[in-house]
């Protein structure tokens, strides 16, 4: 094995702290129902990471709907935070022994910010968004991009994902699947884990 490809967003960054819907509640109108804050940006987040719209234009829609507040796309990216404090050291080993990528689901400046934030970029040979190449994972595209920059194939790469979806499409593509919960419970994976620091292991380093 030779490349290993990580989910972003409830992988490396916390999915549950930043929740959008919860935080555009507080920050915006607060009369606004959770359901109807959760659809709208349901909606124009979905067209924003499979390309569709620009970030210039999501922000455009979504202040049309519930109007303009400032700071707040700094604001609401700010609310992330690292999955575990391990995250720099396991990378940081793996990184001796394998090519390592993110394939992610996101608007491509959006997962940059985060990337720089938590000084992650440095680690990863290739960044693969979905934005940036128009498709959402489990479509195959974003698995192989990643893999032909980084000049290996599917069947010599692990792939690490909180989703069902996500770890079905690495599968399909013949990769060695891990499983941390996050988005979904379970997945039907090749390994599950709890914790990234189990990686070691599982990886051999």
């Amino acid at each position: 094995m030779k490349a290993v490809l990580f989910d972003l967003f409830g992988v490396l960054v916390d999915d549950s702290l930043g929740s959008f819907s919860v935080n555009f509640k507080r920050i915006f109108k607060p009369h606004m129902s959770l359901a109807g804050i959760s659809e709208i940006k349901h909606k124009l987040y979905r067209k924003a990471s499979e390309g569709k719209i620009t970030r210039a234009q999501f922000w455009k829609l979504f202040f049309k709907k519930v109007g303009k507040f400032k700071n707040v796309e700094s604001t609401l990216l700010d609310l992330r935070r690292l999955k575990e404090k391990s995250i720099h050291s396991v990378l940081r080993r793996l990184n001796k022994k394998y090519k390592l990528a993110i394939v992610s689901n996101h608007v491509d400046y959006w997962a940059r910010y985060w990337l720089r934030k938590f000084k992650l970029t440095k680690y990863f040979d290739t960044i693969v968004i979905s934005s940036a190449v128009k498709a959402r994972k489990p479509d195959k595209k974003p698995y192989l991009v990643a893999c032909k920059r980084l000049k290996v194939s599917p069947e010599e790469c692990y792939y690490i994902g909180d989703g069902d979806d996500d770890i079905g499409g690495a599968k399909k593509l013949g990769m060695k699947t891990i499983f941390i919960p996050g988005e979904s419970k379970n997945a039907d994976a090749d390994f599950k884990i709890k914790h990234l620091k189990e990686l070691l292991n599982i990886l051999k380093v």
